[in-house]
């Protein structure tokens, strides 16, 4: 699943590193256009204003965003790791034994 973001001036609210051969977003800020716009934690940076990211690190991720113009466009993707959405497809859903949310609930003060 692809999100695309459009920053006006000032920080964009996330903070990047280099994770898995891609460049990923490890933490979003609070209350900023970011978050508002669905940006979360292990999404893969695909595009800053319409240049590639693919086989940059880091530094070359941050290096298009400080080259590109306001507003500033960044294309991130929602990715498995390790698992292909058809193998999660496929997998067996188990379920919980009768009565185990009621005594999780009841565990936690909750009835």
């Amino acid at each position: 699943m692809m999100i695309t973001v459009t920053f006006e001036e000032g920080p964009l609210g996330v903070t990047l590193g280099d994770r898995d051969g891609v460049v990923k977003v490890v933490s979003v800020d609070a209350r900023t256009v970011a978050e508002a716009k669905g940006v979360v934690a292990e999404l893969v940076v695909r595009e800053v204003s319409g240049k590639s990211a693919k086989g940059l690190d880091k530094a070359g991720v941050i290096a298009l965003v400080k080259a590109a113009s306001r507003p500033l466009t960044i294309k991130f993707e929602r990715t498995q790791v390790g698992t292909s959405e058809v193998e999660m497809a496929e997998a067996p859903v188990a379920e919980a034994p009768a009565g185990f949310l009621s005594g999780v609930l009841a565990a936690a003060g909750i009835n």
